[in-house]
């Protein structure tokens, strides 16, 4: 998936919830796979919220 010239690197998740989750730092934007397949971009989240989420392993 890529952003206007970003590219978007999906990391997959151990989840019952998520397949994979990926984060354009540079624009505060966290991107969720669900397992249904939906995708959804959440704005304005900041890089240290992001890597505490990604340690939870959700």
């Amino acid at each position: 998936m890529s952003l206007k010239g970003y590219s978007v690197n999906w990391v997959p998740v151990e989840s019952s919830v998520f397949t994979a989750a990926a984060y354009l730092s540079s624009r505060h934007l966290l991107y969720l796979r669900f397992q249904s397949g939906d995708v959804y971009r959440y704005f304005d989240f900041p890089p240290e919220q992001y890597d505490e989420f990604f340690a939870g392993r959700i």
